[in-house]
């Protein structure tokens, strides 16, 4: 009998039977967060073999553990800064220029090789203006507290320059 979504009578790696079958299964595995593991769990493509008994992640495995660490994270998914990009009408260099992100990071993170930190996620999700993002990945980084009026004015008269116009006046 053949599980609901699979799909019987692939040849196997393994032992070469017309026996593989594809399914999604629940998977689970360990992310290292600094110096904690964290079990994390996501659904993954998995090949079956009912002639050998062999088993092995499927096309799409590493997307789907490469996912649930983002969702973990609160990081938008490879799929996400994609479409965020095609939505934007963007291309990946046009996408670094405006933000200020090195294109190789940019490709990197689309890749799904690397995944992006907080700050510059959030300069990610700043971009959406339109809501288009799905909810889960609106539930990143939030700010905690409204900025007041008078913190804004004094931020821009701050400067680091030190105004030396007045020792000159005393002298």
């Amino acid at each position: 009998m053949i599980p609901a979504g699979a799909a019987e009578g692939e040849i196997c790696l393994f032992c070469d039977a017309k026996a593989a079958t594809h399914t999604l299964k629940d998977q689970e595995f360990v992310y290292k967060d600094g110096g904690r593991a964290i079990v994390l769990h996501t659904k993954v493509p998995v090949v079956e073999c009912s002639a050998c008994g062999e088993a092995f992640n499927g096309e799409g495995a590493e997307e789907a553990q490469h996912a649930a660490v983002c969702a973990y994270l609160g990081r938008l998914t490879p799929a996400e800064i994609r479409g965020l990009r095609e939505r934007l009408g963007l291309t990946q260099a046009r996408l670094a220029e405006l933000t200020q992100i090195g294109i190789a990071s940019i490709k990197r993170w689309e890749a799904g090789n690397t995944i992006q930190n907080p700050s510059l996620d959030a300069k990610l999700r700043a971009l959406d203006t339109g809501n288009a993002m799905p909810a889960h990945a609106k539930s990143g980084f939030r700010f905690q507290f409204e900025p007041r009026v008078e913190d804004v004015e004094a931020s821009r008269r701050f400067s680091l320059r030190t105004d030396y116009s007045a020792y000159a006046e005393a002298a």
